[in-house]
């Protein structure tokens, strides 16, 4: 690397924002309202012709899909919390080295291809910003252009090219917008999960007595159903066949309203991932800044 390369470097170093306590992707990447932002946009994940060939190729994402979520979900949920120090974002990132192959064009793919991988990022990026916007009562400009910029710190713990990377928060989500548009298509592993959103689904939920779970499954994934195609972008909606009705829309501002009275009732430590807690604790105790 020329000594010019390195002061470029440095430069962007002394210019990206820190996260910590006071940084807005703490105060959201943590929240466990997460969970209801992952099937939105773990199916936009899904629905990149490399994404969704390698979460078919390389996992049993067929028969146990919640596998994927819990493993991945604390180790990204660590990469923000997590010291940098302490390795967790090039593990995250090393996972995926094995990863690749031809997909159903007959193009050959990977995983750590920087245009495959920052997209994985921005659509966790575009999750936690749903989340402060549609179950917390909005950002305004400003703050979406921190986070945004708080979002390229993030991505640099991977250790990857930054190429594909959008300079702003306007250039991002032109760059959103035109994957859905032009990128994004039904894969097999994104109809797959469209078609276990209904309340007909055999996908078992977990973590639920056998009993309690076949009672509740129905009105559960009902709901998320809902939620889900609420949250995704209509093109994509329109690519899985996903119906978004009338009284799709008024059940989905209601399960909004709810989450929003709701959520700042419960004590702090029922809000957070235990993953993020966990960081909390470790970066009071050793005073970092």
């Amino acid at each position: 690397m020329t000594a010019r390369a390195h002061r470029i470097d440095d430069a962007k170093a002394d210019l990206a924002p820190e996260l910590g306590p006071g940084s807005l992707t703490w105060r959201y990447a943590g929240d466990l309202r997460l969970f209801l932002v992952t099937a939105p946009f773990g199916m936009l994940q899904l629905m990149h012709p490399a994404v969704g060939a390698g979460v078919a190729d390389h996992s049993d994402f067929f028969v146990d899909p919640w596998d994927r979520v819990f493993r991945s979900i604390p180790e990204i949920v660590g990469t923000v919390y997590d010291s940098p120090r302490s390795g967790t974002a090039t593990r995250v990132r090393d996972y995926h080295r094995d990863i690749g192959g031809v997909d159903h064009h007959g193009k050959r793919y990977h995983a750590l291809n920087p245009d495959v991988y920052f997209w994985t990022h921005a659509t966790i990026l575009q999750g936690v910003i749903t989340i402060a916007e549609v179950y917390d009562g909005g950002l305004t400009d400003a703050q979406r252009e921190t986070f945004y910029q708080e979002g390229k710190t993030w991505y640099r713990r991977y250790g990857l090219s930054e190429r594909p990377m959008p300079a702003d928060y306007a250039a991002f989500t032109r760059y959103f917008d035109d994957t859905c548009e032009n990128v994004l298509e039904a894969t097999e592993s994104a109809r797959w999960l469209a078609g276990q959103l209904g309340i007909a689904s055999g996908l078992r939920l977990p973590y639920l007595p056998g009993p309690a779970e076949a009672v509740l499954r129905p009105a559960i994934m009902s709901e998320y159903r809902v939620i889900t195609t609420a949250l995704l972008p209509e093109s994509a909606r329109d690519r899985l066949g996903l119906r978004y009705s009338a009284v799709d829309r008024v059940r989905f501002r209601a399960a909004v309203s709810l989450i929003r009275t709701a959520w700042p009732l419960l004590p702090e430590p029922l809000r957070y991932h235990p993953r993020a807690r966990r960081g909390m604790r470790e970066h009071a105790a050793l005073g970092e800044g």
